[in-house]
């Protein structure tokens, strides 16, 4: 049986003590808070067995959009690699550990991961180990609808976010700057997107950037003829665009793959791969986490964009 304690920014006993304690035996934090400040890397920092971050915040539903993408364009400037997703309705703070898949605790809270929430204001916490426990909050907060927050994005938004400030900066404290929109890159006809590109959908999710590239490189059904007329080939997950690939050739299946069986090599011999690496930044800037959702019918799982 896994008893709860009780945490309260008081004296050492406090939030930032006891993530600390449940870090020791993890190396991956999952963050739900909705509000981030600048002191995000520094409180990682403070937990040295951490080197995964996944954070879900909320974004303009408080009016700190502002806040928020410059607190996560600083954790890129601090060094940080994280995934980062968003709800504007969230409201809820829970603080997750694991060390690989395995549950090593976690804090639920009022208090926001940063160092006043954690230390300073008067915020109530427990900190749970029960992995069934765990297991479940995960479930809740995956079962929500999120927005994923591209690291690109990220960037553009927080640089208007202070071009934005400066501008008004005669102005006590203005929250009217929205950081949604700078994420919300949504297609509504094929001439929206400026790059001829071929459109690849897959329905697997694929983290790892180099299995992603060797499971969509081959095989597609195309015409290697006219797919060699197209500099790019976008990998769409879920109808947005999650990576983009400068093609240096497109040939006939196993050119520079091998089948992993004969079935498979029967099946595909007539389809196509292609060889590539991934786009310049200002390419990839332009397109990562596109919603092109709308340009895809049916079953269909490639589409040329930018016809001659």
């Amino acid at each position: 049986m896994y008893g709860l304690e009780l945490i309260r920014n008081k004296f050492i006993n406090n939030h930032l003590h006891a993530l600390g304690e449940l870090s020791k035996d993890a190396d991956r934090i999952i963050i739900v808070s909705p509000f981030l400040t600048s002191d995000l890397g520094s409180i990682i920092r403070a937990m040295p067995s951490i080197e995964f971050v996944e954070i879900y915040t909320n974004l303009d539903g408080y009016g700190m959009g502002s806040d928020i993408v410059k607190s996560l364009d600083k954790l890129l400037d601090d060094g940080f690699n994280y995934t980062a997703r968003y709800n504007d309705s969230l409201h809820g703070k829970v603080f997750l550990f694991y060390s690989g898949e395995k549950e090593k605790g976690f804090i639920l809270t009022s208090g926001n991961f940063t160092d006043a929430g954690l230390t300073k204001n008067i915020e109530f916490g427990v900190l749970c180990r029960d992995p069934a426990m765990q297991k479940e909050f995960m479930r809740e907060i995956q079962a929500l609808e999120w927005k994923d927050l591209n690291l690109n994005d990220i960037r553009v938004a927080a640089d208007a976010a202070r071009e934005y400030e400066a501008a008004h900066k005669s102005e006590r404290k203005d929250n009217s700057f929205a950081a949604a929109p700078f994420f919300r890159k949504t297609v509504k006809s094929p001439e929206d997107i400026h790059d001829r590109m071929i459109l690849l959908r897959i329905t697997v999710e694929i983290s790892d950037p180099e299995d992603l590239y060797r499971r969509v490189r081959g095989h597609w059904r195309l015409s290697i003829d006219k797919a060699n007329t197209y500099p790019y080939a976008a990998v769409v997950y879920k109808g947005h665009i999650i990576e983009i690939y400068s093609v240096e050739k497109w040939a006939k299946a196993f050119k520079w793959t091998k089948p992993i069986d004969e079935i498979y090599a029967k099946k595909d011999k007539d389809k196509a791969e292609f060889k590539g690496v991934p786009a310049n930044e200002e390419i990839r800037r332009k397109y990562l986490g596109m919603d092109v959702s709308s340009l895809f019918k049916g079953q269909c799982n490639m589409r040329y964009i930018g016809d001659i």
